[in-house]
């Protein structure tokens, strides 16, 4: 998978990939006309820090869209000035025959609308699809603490669009209202990528501060032979929705979604989500964090053996809030994607003794059980075995 994105203007592009897909996002506010600004089309992942917004797609099997007649991206002096386009390619075959000069037209009017639109996200961030299944579900909330925090007063939804990649089966937006669903937004339960439904709704749809949005998508493994996780590639999987709604006044952010279980919403605007100050858990030379490290640079060795004593220390290292529940994997996964610095190493001596704390529960468990079930431990059996064989030989001696 391949991104590219030129702004200033949209131009024609030529480069060889197999086309995929427009977005279009616009520069932040507080970001300088020259700020962010490419001389011509550059790699950029899936966008940039200073123009991460965005307003407008097109994807394979799509005709174009039409907005909402009382509703429009307001452009110019008093919206927006400058505007990024990105282009998705994608070339498993790494084939060097395909060229692209695709482009977009975008309309516009000077006649404005009575509101102003945006595009809301929602969705999944984190999926872990195993292989074989014939049907695998997940799902996603904006919960109603969200809401209350990035809506300022009720907005209207005209337009949505469900968004995975391959393995995608079926997938649905619902608003949920006083734990009630009071309406499907996209109910869509033969989902295709290459055939995408742009569901118009009207008259609008409401959202209110405190409503849920529950984003749930259903996929197909049963051909696969390894694991899907989300990414970008169409090889990877997605599990996103995305809405048009105004006013955008009422919108505080462009995205209500989910890592796992957790809020981003929270992990994104809180000083300690769920307990974790994450900026302060990643500096590892903090008051509150440098003990952690000196614990188990102390007690543990990294990438050797796994020390008796280290056991101890990282169950006890385990019930710092940055390193519980799905809190603890996202922090993991943060850190997967840092290459020097402290934290690696941090992680590493975390880890060091996984498998044999692993196989410690697994004893423990099956002794458990077998002390429940008022049955001889494994252990003992062994030993009732051991006697056994002892007094045989005796006898036949």
């Amino acid at each position: 998978m391949w991104s590219g994105c030129c702004t200033s203007r949209l131009s024609w592009l030529s480069f060889k990939y197999i086309i995929l897909s427009f977005s279009l996002s616009f520069l932040s506010k507080n970001v300088s006309d020259k700020q962010g600004e490419a001389s011509g089309p550059t790699a950029c992942e899936m966008g940039s820090v200073q123009c991460n917004t965005l307003f407008g797609a097109w994807t394979v099997g799509s005709a174009g869209q039409c907005l909402y007649h009382e509703a429009g991206i307001r452009i110019g002096q008093k919206g927006i000035k400058r505007v990024l386009m990105q282009v998705h390619w994608n070339n498993p075959e790494m084939r060097d025959d395909y060229s692209d000069s695709s482009g977009m037209t975008l309309h516009y009017t000077p006649k404005l609308r009575p509101n102003s639109a945006v595009m809301l996200m929602v969705g999944q961030w984190y999926l872990e699809i195993p292989p074989g299944r014939e049907r695998h579900a997940e799902s996603a909330v904006c919960s109603k603490e969200d809401t209350h925090r990035l809506l300022t007063g009720p907005i209207k939804i005209v337009r949505a669009l469900n968004h995975m990649h391959y393995l995608g089966r079926e997938e649905s937006l619902e608003i949920i209202r006083n734990e009630k669903r009071i309406a499907y937004v996209t109910n869509e339960t033969t989902y295709s990528y290459d055939r995408p439904k742009f569901v118009t709704i009207s008259p609008p749809l409401e959202i209110q501060p405190g409503d849920e949005i529950k984003t749930t998508c259903v996929f197909k493994s049963k051909n696969k032979k390894k694991t899907t996780f989300s990414g970008r590639g169409t090889s990877d999987e997605m599990c996103l929705g995305f809405m048009v709604v105004f006013p955008a006044e009422n919108l505080l952010s462009r995205t209500c979604a989910t890592w796992r279980s957790l809020s981003l919403t929270k992990l994104y605007r809180d000083l300690n989500p769920y307990g974790c100050n994450i900026t302060n858990f990643f500096n590892l030379s903090h008051p509150d964090t440098r003990p952690l490290l000196e614990k188990l640079e102390n007690n543990c060795k990294p990438f050797s053996i796994c020390l008796e004593e280290c056991k101890e220390v990282v169950k006890e290292v385990r019930k710092h809030p940055c390193l519980s529940g799905d809190v603890g994997k996202y922090i993991v996964h943060r850190a997967a994607q840092m290459f020097n610095g402290d934290f690696p190493r941090f992680l590493s001596l975390l880890q060091s003794c996984d498998v044999e704390m692993l196989k410690d529960k697994q004893v423990q468990r099956l002794t458990n059980n077998n002390e429940s079930s008022g049955s001889v431990s494994p252990r003992r059996h062994l030993e009732l075995i051991v006697s056994f064989l002892c007094v045989t030989l005796i006898l036949l001696i």
